[in-house]
């Protein structure tokens, strides 16, 4: 089992990038938390105890973590704790390391804007096409058509995520069309489609 943990506070250094053997990159930095208490004699907030974190994170995280994150900013962490014993010939001590999950930064003490990595599609084994009847192809096919219209959002790593009718811009009706044939409402009610009732109906 894993412990999962989330740690609000200060980055405390710039974060440093490495790349492992198999080419991932990798950021690290020292988070700080410090503890707030009332101090009722001086009628004032103050810091208390201050736990300190070595926070990693991985692959794209790691890449985007090491281009926004800089030393003082309020952070979020969500990710992997990992305690630790260490020891040299002269000193020991105990780390409290955090795998990253997920790395923002605390909107509390400020604001900032968002872009979207640029990521390549990852490749598809041989045969994934006729195993789900779609290929990355049609796929693009599909994103194009949908993007004419507007009915799509491409986010712009691989993946394309169609809109809902709710939020393609007020344009979907809010009731299926009426139906020219008869025969369309008993096949709507085989397959369990109804029309909302009127606003304010019983």
């Amino acid at each position: 089992m894993q412990d999962i943990i989330t740690v609000r506070g200060f980055v405390a250094t710039d974060p440093v990038t490495r790349t492992t053997a198999s080419g991932a990159t990798v950021a690290g930095f020292r988070l700080a938390t410090t503890e707030r208490r009332f101090d009722r004699e001086a009628g004032a907030w103050v810091d208390a105890h201050t736990n300190w974190y070595s926070v990693s994170a991985f692959g794209q995280l790691g890449s985007n973590t090491a281009q926004s994150v800089r030393k003082g900013n309020p952070v979020i962490v969500t990710g992997r704790l990992r305690v630790r014993d260490w020891s040299t010939e002269d000193r020991s001590g105990t780390s409290v390391d955090v795998v990253a999950d997920a790395v923002g930064l605390d909107l509390a003490f400020g604001s900032a804007a968002f872009q979207r990595s640029q990521r390549a599609a990852a490749a598809r084994p041989d045969g994934a096409d006729e195993q789900d009847g779609q290929g990355q192809a049609g796929a693009v096919a599909s994103a194009g058509a949908a993007e004419a219209d507007g009915t799509a959002a491409g986010t712009g790593d691989g993946y394309v995520t169609e809109l809902p009718p709710a939020l393609r811009g007020g344009d979907a009706p809010a009731t299926p069309p009426p139906s020219s044939e008869e025969g369309d409402e008993a096949d709507d009610d085989a397959r369990g489609v109804r029309e909302p009732a009127a606003a304010g109906a019983a």
